[in-house]
Order: structure tokens, then sequence, then C-alpha cells
């Protein structure tokens, strides 16, 4: 299997912006694509939040943390990000060469394959966040998220959730179980249906997996969180 060129795919980043750091110094990649819980909270920097182990974490901006150089930087949103400050954007560069991809949007690869991004999930510690600080009602994905979609032919995915389809087997080995359905599966196994990718890529789940769609012949990848002990980070197939 070959990949695409110096372009790598990682998964949830939680602003550990020091281990992302070590990565863009030790490959030096042209580009990297995040799948969501990036560690988007501009309104937010310098204050402490608990984090997703539920440790103590101070926000450092992306601008101060993020030493990426000449490497470019797409990422969607997770369910943890700041979601109204991501939907009042103006510009999507929100650091430099650091860009958001909103849902329904895409990007072109210099090899002519068109990524999808549909991030969005549900949180399943919600009853330990607040609102407006680091849950916001809006990490799901909508109906007008999914009608942002383009009406041409995509290669690869990025998401943060899986597709619906695929949650009987990530809970099998999923240490949680993530009993709690979520909305965004079903969106994106309709965007699955739809438009039966080559690849697709999503994190979410802290923890890696790969696998074979065969009804839409769609090879499949999990990543871990940035820094976990299981593999976080690949080359773009």
């Amino acid at each position: 299997m070959t990949f695409a060129g110096n372009t790598i795919i990682a998964g949830d980043i939680h602003g550990c912006w020091e281990t992302l750091n070590v990565l863009i110094s030790d490959v030096k990649p042209e580009l990297i694509i995040c799948c969501g819980d990036f560690g988007y909270y501009p309104n937010f920097v310098g204050q402490v939040h608990i984090d997703y182990m539920g440790r103590k974490q101070k926000i450092v901006s992306i601008e101060d943390g993020v030493k990426n150089g000449k490497t470019k930087i797409l990422f969607c949103d997770g369910n943890h990000e700041d979601h109204w400050s991501l939907q009042a954007l103006k510009d999507t560069e929100v650091a430099p060469n650091v860009f958001y991809m909103p849902r329904g949007s895409t990007y072109t690869l210099p090899d002519g394959r068109k990524i999808l991004f549909m991030g969005g999930a549900f949180s399943i510690d919600k009853p330990n966040r607040q609102l407006g600080v680091d849950w916001f009602p809006e990490e799901t994905i909508s109906h007008g998220d999914i009608m942002r979609c383009p009406g041409e032919p995509i290669d690869i995915v990025v998401s943060h959730t899986c597709p619906a389809s695929l949650r009987p087997k990530i809970i099998k080995k999923h240490p949680y179980g993530f009993s709690i359905p979520d909305c965004s599966e079903d969106a994106l196994e309709h965007i699955l249906q739809s438009y039966r990718p080559r690849f697709w890529y999503f994190g979410h789940w802290h923890m890696s997996m790969s696998g074979h769609i065969i009804h839409t012949n769609t090879k499949w990848y999990m990543l871990s969180m940035a820094g976990g002990s299981h593999m976080w980070w690949m080359f773009l197939h």
C-alpha cells in the first residue's frame, strides 16, 4: 500500500502541543490532518480545565503552543472544543498555517483525491462539564451539517467519531463501553452509505483499531490520543 506523500493523519490532540511538536520535529511532515478534539479553547487561555483523563490542564493558545513552521495543519472539531468560538470564526486559519475544517468542508490533496471533514460527537462526560466553558450543545452533528456536504465524489472522510455500523466492533474492545447512543454516528453512517469513500479516519475513542467495510469497500482507521500507548498517528494512505 502506498502513502500520500509526507502527510500525517493524527488522533485526538487535546491541546497536548508538546507531543504534537515532537512529531513535527521528528517527522517533518508537509501536512498533518487531525481527527478532532484538537484543543481549541481561545477564550479560556491561561485557565485550568479538567482534561479528558480527569486531570488539571492549563490551556495554552495554539499560537503559543504549536511550533509547526512550514507544516500545514488541518483539524476538524471534536466534542471537546469551544464550538461557539469555532462557529463565530470569520477566518478558518486559527493560527499561522493551522486551519479549522468545518463540517461538510473539503480539501483536495496534491494527488487529486478529495477529503470530506465531518467533526462532532456526543460527550459521555457531559455531566462533569459546564455549559459554555467546556461543553457546548453544538458538539453533535446536525441535519444542517449534512446538508453542507458536497454533491461530488469523496475519496477520504475524516471525522471525530465513527459511523454507527462500526460501533459494535469498537465497544467490544473499549474499556468503558460508550453505551450512550450518539446521533452523530447515525449521521456519519449516512455519509458512509452516500459517498462510499475508499478510506475513513477517526479518533474519539482513545484507542487504535482498523478494519474494512466490505459493502462500501472502505478501509477504516481509528487513531488513539496524542501520547497514548497505542498508535495515535500514521501516514495517510
